[in-house]
């Protein structure tokens, strides 16, 4: 309460049961943010527990844009440069495809393999695309399928939608168009 009389933003609420609640980011992460990864047709989030060549999930209660965190959960640190993201685990560990897809794990090392990219879908919802995992010519993305993997990308499939909740980093600044001299002073 004295933080909102402050005017600071508040970075993190507790919700009633007094775990964490973070909020759904309406744009892709920011270099920074730290994020958990919610697969929104499951209601699973993403977990650093290995699982065969998956890693499991963690049901997951979301009200109101706001995700509960838990302690299973993967909380994920971003690093964001030319568009290109890596997401490191609390053990400092980097989210990492295998490299013909068909598995998901936390390396000790960062590779080309624990590069991403997101694409935002129609419905607000994200894919998660390794840059550089391929298998038959088809680039491999995280999917949900009874645990999370890398799989070829499928165009508008659930299984590929994924939502960012977060600590509120801030709306990313668009760079001023230098072919409109509308703004121009």
């Amino acid at each position: 309460a004295d933080r909102a009389r402050s005017g600071a933003p508040a970075q993190e609420e507790l919700n009633a049961e007094g775990g964490e609640a973070l909020d759904k980011l309406t744009w892709a992460p920011q270099e920074g943010a730290e994020v958990v990864i919610y697969h929104p047709t499951s209601g699973m989030v993403l977990t650093s527990t290995v699982s065969g060549k998956k890693l499991a999930g963690t049901a997951a209660t979301v009200e109101d844009d706001k995700l509960t965190v838990t302690d299973e959960m993967a909380k994920l640190t971003v690093t964001l440069e030319d568009e290109v993201y890596t997401f490191k685990n609390a053990d400092g560990k980097y989210l990492t495809s295998g490299a013909t897809g068909n598995s998901l794990l936390f390396a000790d090392e960062e590779s080309d393999y624990s590069k991403w990219t997101v694409e935002e879908q129609t419905d607000g919802t994200w894919y998660i695309v390794s840059v550089n995992a391929v298998y038959n010519g088809n680039k491999q993305a995280v999917e949900y399928y009874s645990g999370f993997t890398t799989y070829g990308v499928k165009e508008n499939n659930a299984a590929y939608k994924f939502e960012f909740y977060g600590t509120s980093d801030p709306k990313p600044e668009t760079p001023a168009d230098p072919e409109d001299p509308g703004e121009a002073e």
